[in-house]
């Protein structure tokens, strides 16, 4: 027993020598990265076996949405609803303002574009994205939820796309864009800005000017709310109860660096 202990302690202590080594290490994370998704494909495989997942958004504030078979960032979360559930506040929020216009910059495969066409019937949303995949995503999702003669898509949106948007009475800027908000969301090159809503998520660990600035920018002619993120209340989501805990963290893990802020601010115009 002794021995067979001490070859566990010299092995523990190899690997934590291993584990140091920046190489090393970053091959590890590789190694455990790719479990995940595995974890992960293969909990989506077996949900899906016994009927318990399905392409349709179960709860929340797009209930009803629906996605096909292709891959989506996130998917199992938006399925049973609980993808970013701490902004469902704000979004039933937004859904029940009446804006004409809503822009999402940054909308990936669009969860919040179809979603807010669909709880909007009368505003015009417009989809950006770099990666003509995600919008060529968005656009198949669009046709399959029957909003597609509501939505407009676009790959860069800068600071002058946003003025030129046409506003009929008041817009919403969505922005979700890995910390390129802190160049949007100028209102000295969007002037629009200064009337419309807008609701950003703060990607404080690309630049740490990011949230001060934002704050100043928009402090005489916005209300700030700041919502910060949270966890999953397990005890919301029924389907969780048959997942492990393993399962459960490579089906909801964002991979975010840190917590992160979203900055809600209200145009007082």
């Amino acid at each position: 027993m002794k021995f067979k202990h001490l070859i566990r302690k010299i092995f523990s202590d190899v690997l934590q020598i291993l584990l140091r080594v920046n190489v090393f290490g970053k091959f590890a994370d590789f190694l455990s990265y790719e479990r995940l998704r595995q974890r992960r494909r293969l909990t989506e495989q077996r949900l899906k076996k016994i009927g318990l997942l399905g392409n349709e958004v179960t709860l929340g504030p797009f209930k009803g949405m629906k996605y096909d078979e292709r891959w989506a960032s996130n998917k199992f979360e938006k399925i049973i609803g609980a993808y970013e559930a701490y902004l469902h506040p704000v979004i039933e929020k937004i859904c029940n303002k009446p804006y004409s216009e809503i822009v999402d910059v940054g909308c990936a495969e669009g969860y919040y574009v179809i979603g807010f066409a669909l709880r909007k019937s009368d505003t015009i949303v417009y989809g950006f994205d770099i990666q003509q995949p995600l919008i060529e995503d968005c656009l198949a999702l669009a046709k399959l939820n029957r909003v597609d003669n509501r939505v407009k898509l676009g790959n860069f949106c800068k600071p002058e796309t946003l003025q030129l948007i046409p506003v009929k009475s008041k817009a919403l800027v969505f922005s979700d864009c890995e910390g390129y908000e802190l160049e949007l969301l100028d209102p000295e090159k969007a002037p629009m800005l200064k009337k419309a809503d807008i609701l950003v998520e703060v990607h404080n660990f690309k630049n740490r000017a990011i949230s001060p600035t934002l704050r100043e920018r928009f402090k005489e002619t916005h209300n700030l709310t700041v919502i910060q993120t949270e966890g999953l209340k397990y005890s919301n989501y029924p389907i969780l109860r048959n997942l492990t805990f393993p399962e459960i963290h490579a089906l909801t893990n964002e991979e975010r660096t840190e917590i992160m802020e979203w900055f809600f601010f209200e145009s007082k115009m």
